[in-house]
């Protein structure tokens, strides 16, 4: 199977079916079965006439896969009726990429013969459905997968059901050219056809729903709608240039305004972790000096333990404890508790929009720099302070046991 390209079959088929069409590939995607365009023709705009044909390509978009196909039709008729217009046709839908043209046009002309003579008996479709089709698998089918190319700059977008009628030569030598010229021209139109019938063409012309042009006997209509695509593909080129070059000054003002403010925001940040870092040597210093004064007044009420064990007399032992005990009072009543570290506040305003995309600016946490080391120092501090109520607690409980024993 090519996963490259569907080969389908269509045809109109009179009561009760009308028009219908099916795939003849191997595990065809149902997506795309359901979804792509019928390849019925509009006939009050374009229609075929006894011996003629009619070359088609187009594109389309399915579930993110471009389309374009590669279609013939050819005049037939429907069983027990007498109705212009109808037709027999077949049509080559590749995926994304397309074959070169040459093996395009060979492969639709080949299947396309095969298809009218198993199934077309004197100008007549043999079967009343397209399901019913006698087909045969193309033989360079296979060199489609080694003879691919892009599609170029083709946008997939619909052009408003805007199509093209090219009255000129469809021998395959020519037509290859013609497929080849116009492709991009699908950026113009949904669809363009190619007939050499003038009745064809004439019709066309007289409807005057789509637009015809000739490229033959001298007159080169088709140059004119080339032209036309590449004064459009330069028109929308410019635009994109200038689009860009407008998107790329608003960024350069955006970076420009963005990176200010960071180095504002740095400076200041810097700043204050400056003089936290300050305040926390200060309260280092502070918790060392505090544990130093605590460590001393308890080793005073140790020795007054052992004065007491000493047999020296408890109002004498009170008296030096208290002399101690005001010193320590006064120390500790000049220790101050450490400051609470500050902290960056964040602009009112913390997003930054730009037209290219929309940019928080980090916070504190975002960064990493929340004060990781002043969770960590307050929990010290909050550590110390419960050692410093106990120890307190304990020297007076301590006292007053003193102070029972002495009286």
């Amino acid at each position: 199977m090519n996963r490259h390209v569907n080969i389908i079959a269509f045809g109109t088929f009179g009561n009760p079916n009308g028009f219908k069409q099916s795939f003849f590939n191997a595990g065809t995607d149902s997506v795309l079965v359901k979804n792509i365009k019928t390849f019925d023709l509009k006939t009050d705009a374009i229609r075929l006439f006894p011996n003629s044909r009619l070359y088609a390509i187009r594109k389309q978009s399915v579930n993110g896969s471009n389309l374009v196909a590669y279609t013939v039709y050819s005049f037939a008729k429907e069983q027990g009726s007498e109705r212009g217009g109808t037709f027999i046709g077949s049509s080559l839908l590749f995926s994304d990429k397309v074959a070169v043209e040459a093996i395009t046009v060979n492969c639709l002309n080949e299947f396309h013969d095969y298809l009218e003579k198993k199934n077309v008996q004197q100008g007549v479709i043999q079967v009343t459905h397209s399901d019913q089709f006698k087909v045969r698998t193309p033989k360079d089918l296979a060199k489609i997968d080694f003879n691919l190319k892009e599609t170029g700059d083709l946008n997939m977008m619909p052009v408003s059901d805007r199509n093209l009628v090219v009255f000129c030569e469809i021998n395959p030598n020519k037509l290859k050219e013609y497929f080849r010229k116009t492709l991009e021209l699908l950026n113009l139109y949904d669809t363009i056809y190619f007939t050499s019938s003038p009745e064809v063409a004439r019709f066309v012309n007289d409807r005057g729903l789509f637009t015809l042009v000739q490229d033959v006997a001298g007159k080169r209509d088709l140059d004119y709608e080339l032209e036309k695509l590449k004064e459009e593909k330069t028109r929308r080129m410019q635009a994109f240039v200038a689009e860009l070059e407008e998107e790329k000054q608003k960024i350069e003002k955006e970076q420009i305004a963005l990176a200010e403010q960071y180095q504002s925001w740095l400076a200041e940040n810097e700043r204050q972790h400056e003089e936290n870092a300050k305040r926390i040597e200060a309260a280092k210093i502070q918790s060392t000096h505090t544990g130093t004064v605590y460590s001393h007044y308890l080793e005073k009420i140790i020795e007054s333990v052992n004065r007491l064990n000493a047999l020296q007399q408890p109002y004498q032992v009170r008296r030096w404890l208290n002399e101690h005990k005001r010193h320590f009072i006064e120390q500790v009543q000049q220790q101050q508790l450490p400051q609470a570290l500050r902290s960056v506040s964040t602009p009112a305003h913390a997003t930054v929009k730009t037209s290219a995309t929309v940019m928080r600016v980090p916070n504190y946490s975002e960064y990493g720099m929340k004060s990781k080391h002043a969770e960590e120092g307050f929990n010290i501090y909050k550590v110390l302070t419960f050692v410093l109520i106990v120890l307190l607690l304990a020297g007076a409980a301590f006292a007053c046991f003193f102070m029972e024993f002495n009286f």
